[in-house]
C-alpha cells in the first residue's frame, strides 16, 4: 500500500484536466497516478462512492440501465483496490468531481481509502469567485445547461465535507493563476521533476455567438443526451457551431455578479487563506441576472444570415418562418441522423463478424472509416 494517498479535488476550471493529462500512466517506482481506466478519475470515484451511481449524470446521460451500472461499480472497486495495493511512497488520484461529493460519500470514500494509506492528504486549487464563474458557465452550457443561472463556485459545499472528515491538517490549498500553469506547481508538490511529464494544456473554448447558439439548443431544441448517438451528436453539434463561429467568450464582468454569493466566499478565504474576491462588480445581483438573460438571449442578424448559409452548404435550407430555434435543430437533426447511421452501420458490421462473413464485415467497416475521415 502506498505511504502517501493524494487526493486532487480539483476543483474543477483550475487546470486539472492539463494535470491529468500530464501525469497519465507516470510511475516512477516512487510516486504512481493511478490507472483507473481514464487519466481523469472522476467518474471511477463517484461510481464507487456515490450514495446512488445509478442516479449519476454520467450513466443517466449514456442512457445505462441500473443493472449495469451496479456491475460496472463492482469491477471498478476492484480496480481501486488493486492500485492501493501497490507499494509506492505515493498514489495520486485525481478527480475534480469528487469536490462535489456530499459529505455521506466523501465519509464512505474516506472509510474505505484510509485502511489503505499509512496518510492522506489532500489537494484544491481554487480560482477567484469572478474568474471561474465566467469560465464555468461556458463549461456549463456546453454539458446542456438551459437556464440563465450561473455556476456558483459553492467553496463550502465542496471542501467542507473533506476538510471535516480527513482534518484541516491534510488539506492543501493553492491559488489558480489563470495563463499559469498549475502542473508545474503540482510537480512542486509531489516532488516530480518538471522534465519527466509534459504540460499538454489546450486553451480551446467557444465564442459568444457559438455559446448563445448552443444555449438556444439547449433551450428550445430536442433532447440531445440519453443514449450514445445523441450525445455525439451533441458534441458534433458544438464543435460544428465552433468552427463556424470562431472567436473567445468574454462574459461581461458585471454580468458575474449575478452568481455571486459573498458568505460563501467569507468562508472560504478563511479557510484557505487565499483571496477570492478580487474582482467582484459592485452591481445588485437582481440587475446583473436580469442583463445576463438578455445577453444570453442577443443574436445578431448576421449571425442569422451566417447560420443559413451554412444549411444551405449542407442542404438544410429551413422553410423561410422556421426561426432561429429550428435553424439550429436542424443542424443537431443533420449529425443525429449521421450518428445513428454509423451506429446501425457497426452494429451491423459486429453482426456479420459474428456471422462468418469476416470479408463483408470489413468492407462495411471500409465504408465507415471512410465517412468519418
Amino acid at each position: 500500500m502506498p505511504d502517501r494517498l493524494i487526493l486532487h479535488i480539483g476543483m474543477h476550471k483550475t487546470g486539472t484536466t492539463a494535470v491529468q493529462e500530464a501525469l497519465a500512466g507516470y510511475d516512477d517506482g516512487q510516486t504512481r497516478m493511478a490507472q483507473l481506466r481514464h487519466p481523469n478519475h472522476s467518474i471511477q470515484m463517484l461510481t464507487c462512492f456515490a450514495q446512488d451511481p445509478t442516479k449519476y449524470h454520467v450513466w443517466v446521460r449514456q442512457g445505462m440501465e441500473p443493472d449495469r451500472v451496479l456491475r460496472i461499480r463492482a469491477a471498478m472497486r476492484r480496480e481501486l483496490t488493486d492500485e492501493l495495493s501497490l507499494p509506492r511512497r505515493q498514489l495520486v488520484i485525481s478527480g475534480e468531481e469528487m469536490s462535489l461529493m456530499r459529505p455521506p460519500s466523501v465519509r464512505e470514500m474516506a472509510d474505505f481509502l484510509v485502511p489503505h494509506a499509512a496518510d492522506v492528504a489532500v489537494l484544491a486549487w481554487l480560482r477567484p469567485a469572478v474568474g471561474y464563474i465566467v469560465s464555468a458557465l461556458q463549461q456549463m452550457i456546453r454539458a446542456g445547461q438551459a437556464t440563465a443561472l450561473l455556476p456558483r463556485p459553492c467553496y463550502r459545499t465542496r471542501f467542507a465535507p473533506f476538510s471535516d472528515r480527513f482534518g484541516r491538517a491534510a488539506m492543501t490549498y493553492r491559488l489558480y493563476h489563470e495563463g499559469g500553469s498549475t502542473v508545474t506547481e503540482f510537480c512542486d508538490l509531489l516532488g516530480i521533476p518538471p522534465q519527466a511529464v509534459q504540460d499538454r494544456r489546450e486553451n480551446v473554448g467557444l465564442s459568444d455567438t457559438a455559446l448563445r447558439l448552443i444555449w438556444l439548443l439547449n433551450r428550445t431544441g430536442p433532447a440531445t443526451t440519453g443514449s450514445p448517438a445523441r450525445l455525439a451528436a451533441r458534441t458534433a453539434t458544438i464543435r460544428h457551431l465552433a468552427r463556424c463561429f470562431p472567436g473567445r467568450f468574454a462574459l461581461p464582468p458585471d454580468l458575474a455578479a449575478a452568481g455571486i454569493d459573498r458568505d460563501d466566499i467569507v468562508w472560504a478565504e478563511a479557510e484557505t487563506g487565499l483571496t477570492l474576491s478580487d474582482g467582484i462588480p459592485a452591481i445588485d445581483p437582481a440587475l446583473a441576472q436580469h442583463r445576463l438573460e438578455a445577453w444570453l438571449g442577443s443574436v445578431t442578424d448576421q449571425t442569422e444570415e451566417a447560420l443559413d448559409e451554412e444549411l444551405d452548404r449542407l442542404g438544410l435550407r429551413p422553410t423561410r418562418l422556421a426561426d432561429l430555434a429550428e435553424r439550429v435543430a436542424a443542424l443537431y437533426r443533420y449529425h443525429l441522423a449521421q450518428t445513428e447511421a454509423e451506429a446501425e452501420a457497426k452494429s451491423a458490421t459486429v453482426t456479420i463478424f459474428r456471422a462468418g462473413h469476416r470479408g463483408i464485415g470489413a468492407a462495411v467497416k471500409a465504408r465507415i472509416d471512410g465517412a468519418s475521415s
